[in-house]
């Protein structure tokens, strides 16, 4: 189950940092600092391992 979940993990900041990637690009600007990407990332996680407890 752990091992689904770091999968699934992975996968989701793949998909973040893709996004936040092409936005960049679209604006025509660097993408978006590594400090908010971080931010990011965190907040996802934590919003994903609150959703996994609360369905258990």
């Amino acid at each position: 189950m752990e091992h689904l979940f770091k999968g699934n993990l992975i996968k989701v900041v793949a998909i973040i940092y893709f996004s936040i990637s092409v936005y960049g690009d679209l604006r025509g600007q660097e993408v978006i600092g590594l400090s908010t990407y971080l931010a990011i990332g965190v907040i996802i996680y934590i919003t994903c391992t609150l959703l996994s407890h609360a369905r258990k």
